[in-house]
């Protein structure tokens, strides 16, 4: 699901954050902060709906945001900022879904132990 939803989300991003200077320190610290104050929060959310749907306990989905939105964010602002700093700043835009698939090798095994919890 972040594959094509990320695609979308980082076009908007170049579209919308100074697109006349996209790789400027500037763009690259915007585009950081939005994806981390937006995005973040959003798709962490998604994340704990879709895993507990899928076990086919949607009266867990509040209870575990509630537990476990905070520490997963927490986590998540060690790990992405600086991803996306490099994502945003050195990274060609057809290559960003696969720099970030990488990174979200580290990201998924952090999920896994946090779903364990």
């Amino acid at each position: 699901m972040d594959g094509p939803v990320g695609h979308v989300w980082y076009s908007l991003l170049d579209k919308w954050v100074m697109p006349h200077r996209p790789k400027s320190n500037k763009a690259v610290v915007l585009k950081m902060l939005a994806d981390q104050v937006l995005w973040a929060p959003i798709f962490s959310c998604v994340f704990f709906v879709f895993v507990y749907l899928l076990q086919g306990r949607p009266e867990a989905i509040v209870p575990t945001i509630q537990r476990k939105l905070v520490p997963m964010l927490l986590c998540n602002y060690a790990l992405w900022p600086l991803a996306h700093l490099i994502n945003f700043k050195f990274v060609p835009q057809q290559q960003r879904i696969l720099y970030i698939n990488c990174v979200q090798i580290i990201w998924s095994a952090y999920l896994s132990n946090l779903q364990k919890g």
